[in-house]
């Protein structure tokens, strides 16, 4: 009962504070030492270090002084996140990252062309084409601010493309912070019935009383939607080169619009995603050390942990036929016919365990758990439980003084449906003389995705008996700090890879998918000149049932300096990404998915885009023209004038491009 009153106390006090911060926000007052989070930078193991490190750096000698501020903040895993305002990449911030590509529209689905596989011992619906621009429990951050901190960000491009975020955290005690945003994003597209966007939200808190307390814990909420009109791709690609089709939005596309609306198209995706986190913990023992009057440090804490993580899948066709839908069902269609598909994962777990933060013996921390897990899988209002048990543990590095930093966590499903279900993740990085060796080891037996065992519409569907997943993940990386070079190497072993064909038949490898993946970056400065280049090579075989390029390259030049009496810091260069021709893979908008498929071979020039990027204070901003390269796009390139550059077979990028961007820092 304590708990229960001390805990709606503290959020009637969080509420009284941050609307308070809020008016007095909108003046932007900046003075004294002021916290920031903007850019991530780096990511270490944490060190059970309470003290408020907002405190840190502030260049600020004059007036007209660029602000540069740090602050750090901490993960679910005990992670250090450190952040800071480099403007030399922020436009990058804006964007999705250089080896990653969507069907042509701003939040539209994600392709990514560097191999990525999901590795977790759970199932899970199947729909990661909009991790890129979502929240992620994993990466929620819990901040000790010594000032409340608001954060707005605006996007704007042309076609209407638009967006804007909102994030706010502060503390209510020193032990006590919460944190919250929201942001939306969009836009119709070049193309006709393109529209796409995005609602993304969460609310975290880490919450003690005060230092003596028992009690604590840590809460976390996101949401995600993201909805997108499929218009199956543009009808012709010889309409991008023929003078009639000169305003995108006019060329034919394959899929009509809605019977209600000429601007949104009959045939839509909506993908929901809410993930929930709490964590109570109760410390039993407190570390014995000279300011434990002070700080009562736990050396022994037992805790609850309860965590959700729902999925769903909803698609709609108001205007099905039998040409469109040939692969999937002979069924004869009639007038307002509409094909509905809403599929659903939910998972619920609760767990309780103990933590020992400090093995003093190991120099580690420790938590084990035992969990009771509730998945629940279905498709509209039909729906079928199981229950699962497992057992996970998590061992991290806790000695500041040495050389080796480690973490190691594994998971195993004992009895349920998921029983054997396992996963590992062991890393580990040396320090030598200012530069870090790192190696890591990831495996897991796992599910396939849940929409290919099984998939229901009202007007087809399939029920597979897929064989589990095995993959096996090793790595190595360096950072060469004096030489400014990152290099790693991963290798991926996959038994009973299962994919999409372009047929939408679901099927398994019958060979082990090994892949292996080199990723460097090499930064170079001379006075105020920076040259970023990153490069990722991955060969395939033939046989290989994934679409990716065998180089993918990204350079960015810029020139950063002061100017107007050092007002202002301004950065101002060209970027450009290469990849060879590969087969691309195919978009199905009936799955919401990609396919593999080897019936389109992409050739384009090196997209290429210039920015200029400045910050005043804690006002920075961002302005980029992209797809420039078709200016060059002439008869002595596969004589196509003017035609814009193709993502993958019917799906072609949009127009030469502006963008901007902002980003406000209000501090108290």
């Amino acid at each position: 009962m304590y708990l229960h009153i001390n805990f709606k106390k503290y959020i009637i006090c969080a509420i009284f504070v941050l609307i308070h911060n809020c008016v007095f926000a909108q003046f932007g007052k900046i003075g004294g030492n002021r916290g920031n989070l903007n850019d991530e930078n780096t990511v270490g193991n944490i060190r059970n270090n309470t003290n408020d490190t907002t405190k840190q750096d502030i260049t600020r000698s004059n007036k007209n002084k660029i602000i540069n501020l740090k602050i750090r903040a901490t993960n679910f895993y005990g992670n250090v996140i450190f952040l800071d305002t480099a403007i030399n990449n922020l436009h990058t911030k804006w964007n999705l990252p250089y080896f990653e590509q969507n069907l042509g529209n701003v939040n539209s689905a994600v392709y990514s062309l560097k191999f990525k596989m999901p590795m977790q011992a759970t199932q899970l619906l199947g729909n990661t084409n909009y991790t890129s621009y979502n929240n992620n429990i994993d990466s929620i951050l819990f901040y000790n601010t010594s000032n409340p901190y608001t954060q707005m960000r605006f996007n704007g491009g042309n076609k209407q493309e638009n967006g804007i975020q909102i994030l706010h955290t502060q503390n209510v005690n020193a032990l006590t912070n919460f944190s919250f945003s929201y942001s939306k994003y969009g836009g119709p597209g070049f193309y006709n019935l393109q529209r796409a966007f995005r609602d993304n939200a969460h609310f975290a808190m880490q919450f003690r009383p005060h230092a003596k307390s028992r009690y604590s814990g840590q809460y976390a909420i996101v949401y995600n939607k993201n909805q997108q009109d499929e218009n199956g791709g543009i009808a012709n690609e010889d309409d991008l080169i023929d003078p009639i089709w000169v305003q995108r939005n006019t060329v034919p596309v394959n899929y009509t619009s809605s019977n209600l609306r000429a601007t949104a198209s009959a045939t839509k995706n909506v993908y929901r995603q809410m993930q929930l986190h709490i964590k109570n913990m109760y410390a039993l023992s407190f570390a014995n050390t000279a300011q434990d009057s002070i700080m009562r440090t736990p050396n022994l804490q037992v805790f609850y942990g309860l965590k959700i993580h729902a999925e769903k899948q909803i698609f709609k066709d108001r205007d099905p036929n039998n040409l469109k839908y040939n692969l999937l069902t002979d069924s004869v269609f009639k007038n307002y016919d509409t094909i509905i598909a809403i599929n659903k994962v939910n998972t619920i777990s609760n767990e309780f365990g103990i933590k020992l933060p400090n093995v003093k013996k190991l120099h580690a921390g420790l938590e084990a758990v035992f969990g009771i897990e509730i998945q629940n899988h279905g498709y509209a209002k039909v729906t079928k439980n199981y229950f699962n048990n497992y057992v996970s543990a998590l061992l991290t590095n806790t000695d500041t003084a040495s050389k080796w930093d480690f973490s190691a966590s594994a998971k195993l499903y004992l009895l349920g449906k998921a029983v054997g279900n396992y996963a590992i993740d062991a890393r580990a990085s040396r320090v030598i003389k200012n530069n870090i060796i790192s190696v890591q080891f990831l495996q897991t037996l796992q599910d396939a995705p849940y929409i290919m065992q099984q998939y229901v519409a009202n007007f087809y569907g399939w029920n597979n008996n897929l064989k589990k997943q095995f993959i096996t993940q090793l790595g190595a990386n360096m950072v060469l700090k004096k030489y400014k070079l990152q290099a790693g190497l991963q290798n991926y072993t996959i038994l009973n890879y299962t994919y999409f064909t372009d047929s939408l038949i679901v099927q398994q490898a019958l060979n082990p998918l090994v892949l292996l993946q080199a990723n460097v970056q090499k930064d170079f400065t001379y006075k105020k000149w920076q040259l970023q280049t990153n490069a990722i090579l991955q060969p395939t075989t033939n046989t290989a049932p994934v679409n990716l390029p065998t180089i993918i390259a990204n350079i960015n030049l810029g020139y950063t300096s002061y100017i107007f009496k050092r007002s202002l810091l301004a950065n101002i260069g060209i970027q450009a990404t290469y990849n060879n021709n590969f087969y691309t893979p195919g978009y199905s908008a009936f799955i919401n998915n990609y396919t593999f498929s080897n019936a389109y071979l992409q050739k384009n020039l090196p997209q290429l885009g210039v920015f200029f990027n400045g910050k005043v204070k804690t006002f920075r901003y961002s302005l980029q023209v992209l797809e420039m390269q078709q200016t060059f796009n002439t008869s002595d390139f596969e004589n196509t004038i003017g035609k814009n550059r193709m993502l993958l077979a019917n799906y072609p990028a949009p127009n030469l491009q502006f963008k901007f961007g902002f980003s406000w820092v209000f501090l108290n």
